[in-house]
């Protein structure tokens, strides 16, 4: 039932072929490509991700946890009872999920505090707490120094897991070090 207004070429039809096959495979591909996206759920993972930035986007004079673990879960429980809005940052989506399934708020970015781009995404530049519950010294130092860079009137508080790491703390510029194992014996 194919036939064209006006008669084609030899070159015409082969073209015409090639040209439905073309079309017909992108075609094919393109459905199969949006289809795994959605069955794979990463078109759900990027709605969510969104939600989360706006999110985040609202905020100012907020409170920037990094780390949650037993101390950043702590700490979120009491920001949580005075109604203050928090960010969690964290490598690990184990401590996060655990959370949302009592606390389906939970505003939460998966990644490396230490990144600079990661701190931003939090909000550094609007809020107006940073704490640190990391296990590793080196990194609270690292993140104290960025994070002074980036917002100079931010209030940092950050955990210690040696005694002599609290002087390298200050002289990144934390306001606060709190050592827990100290604070508990």
């Amino acid at each position: 039932g194919y036939h064209e207004v006006k008669p084609l070429s030899e070159a015409g039809k082969i073209f015409n072929i090639a040209f439905i096959i073309t079309s017909f495979a992108i075609f094919t591909y393109a459905l199969s490509s949006l289809t795994k996206y959605i069955v794979s759920g990463e078109m759900a993972a990027f709605f969510k991700n969104r939600k989360l930035m706006s999110s985040i986007d609202k905020f100012s004079n907020h409170v920037i946890i990094c780390g949650f673990g037993r101390h950043g879960e702590q700490a979120a429980q009491i920001l949580m009872a005075n109604k203050i809005d928090f960010v969690v940052i964290d490598t690990s989506e184990t401590h996060i999920r655990s959370w949302l399934n009592e606390n389906k708020s939970l505003v939460y970015i998966h990644g490396d505090a230490t990144d600079d781009e990661i701190l931003n995404k939090a909000g550094i530049k609007k809020a107006k707490a940073l704490l640190l519950t990391l296990p590793a010294d080196a990194d609270n130092v690292f993140i104290v120094l960025s994070a002074r860079s980036i917002n100079p009137a931010l209030t940092i508080i950050s955990r210690a897991q040696h005694k002599n790491t609290v002087i390298k703390l200050k002289t990144a510029g934390a306001d606060h070090v709190i050592l827990p194992e100290m604070i508990g014996g």
